[in-house]
């Protein structure tokens, strides 16, 4: 193998090393944006969770509208 070939080489496994950390960061990253996307809509969750029971507690007719609508008859 000729010292060209060989650098070659050396410098395309380089360029794979780095191409792989650079997908492993990528894949942290998205993992982390993930996480805070459930958070987020747990909170949204619980907020709603908190309305509605306000809501049903100070508006009869609320309730009323929170019924499927074969119920209602």
């Amino acid at each position: 193998m000729s010292g060209v070939q060989q650098e070659l080489k050396q410098t395309q496994g380089q360029f794979e090393s780095h191409v792989n950390q650079l997908q492993q960061q990528h894949l942290q990253q998205l993992q982390q944006q993930a996480c805070q996307i459930q958070e987020l809509q747990l909170l949204q969750i619980q907020r709603l969770r908190h309305w509605l029971v306000f809501a049903v507690h100070s508006d009869a007719t609320t309730v009323d509208l929170l019924r499927p609508h074969h119920e209602q008859r």
